[in-house]
């Protein structure tokens, strides 16, 4: 009796020290080309890392790269912001088959990459940010460049509870085979530039997506493609010397129409492309303020809503 009250002290004694040290974890942690991993990523102590600031960072904390280096690839596990100070070239960087970020932070989380570099060397590579599991991800003023599958990539399908919420801003997408594909979120595209893509953005089925104020170019391929049961609203945007413009999906089952995606485009200018709209039997819709020319074949938007 004695040794199972002991063997049940110790185990709650183990607990409660556990739960002191996650309890003791510093919400502002920091990372530098000077830094060490096995340090306790202070400010005056920094780590060498992200993937090693994580453990020793809080749940809603901040990491901060404090000069310009590269930090190598990480896995993001809980809710944090991953940071570079103003002025600092902080990069994330992978090797031939590596997800540079892998987000796996669970439903309710939110995630945050700011004024970061993710980058790799060979265009073997899979992924810059690799989206698992997020509630909400923020994406601020980075330069993703290089990738073999997506600059960004949310895999998947909506779950019951919902789908995950993506913010891209201020960003430039580029070189990559797919700048952003988006398939289990709902996203958020703003002030963005996406060029010299293979594919710019490609929205997958259940997806929703907004692409607002940006410049779609280059892309050798596609701009903008919004497959079966994906959505997209293209507002304020130049879309411009791509393969194709914009373009949808559709399928067809005993010569009916059975699925389709559906985007609608406002207030865009859609010039200078192999083809500027490739409908492919989707619904592609223009508020009637687009300016559709000097495309090789300009194509035609499949109806029309009148502006209220």
């Amino acid at each position: 009796m004695k040794e199972r009250i002991f063997t049940l002290c110790a185990s709650l004694l183990t607990m409660l020290a556990l739960a002191a040290v996650t309890q003791a974890l510093p919400s502002q942690t920091y990372v530098a080309s000077t830094g060490d991993d096995a340090d306790d990523c202070t400010e005056s102590k920094p780590c060498r890392t992200f993937a090693g600031a994580i453990p020793k960072t809080s749940a809603r904390g901040i990491i901060t790269a404090v000069n310009s280096s590269s930090y190598g690839i990480v896995i993001i596990d809980r809710a944090l912001t991953l940071q570079a100070a103003p002025g600092v070239y902080a990069v994330l960087e992978g090797g031939r088959t590596d997800d540079v970020v892998t987000i796996n932070a669970g439903s309710t989380a939110v995630v945050a990459l700011r004024n970061l570099h993710i980058f790799t060397r060979s265009l073997a590579a899979n992924s810059g940010v690799l989206i698992n599991s997020v509630g909400t991800l923020h994406v601020e003023g980075c330069l993703i460049n290089g990738f073999g599958d997506s600059g960004i990539f949310s895999g998947g399908l909506c779950s019951e509870t919902g789908c995950a919420q993506l913010f891209v801003v201020d960003t430039i997408l580029r070189e990559n085979v797919v700048g952003l594909k988006v398939g289990s979120a709902r996203a958020s595209i703003d002030h963005c530039r996406i060029e010299h893509n293979h594919i710019g953005v490609r929205v997958v089925a259940q997806a929703e997506v907004t692409v607002r104020d940006c410049v779609v170019a280059g892309n050798s391929d596609i701009g903008l493609k919004a497959e079966i049961f994906g959505g997209a609203r293209i507002e304020n945007c130049v879309v411009t010397n791509n393969g194709t413009g914009i373009q949808g999906e559709s399928n067809s089952f005993d010569g009916q129409l059975v699925s389709f995606s559906s985007i609608s485009v406002s207030s865009t200018m859609i010039v200078e492309n192999g083809t500027g709209l490739a409908p492919f039997g989707s619904h592609l819709v223009s508020f009637r303020n687009n300016r559709l020319a000097n495309n090789g074949t300009n194509g035609a938007f499949t109806d029309t809503i009148q502006q209220q």
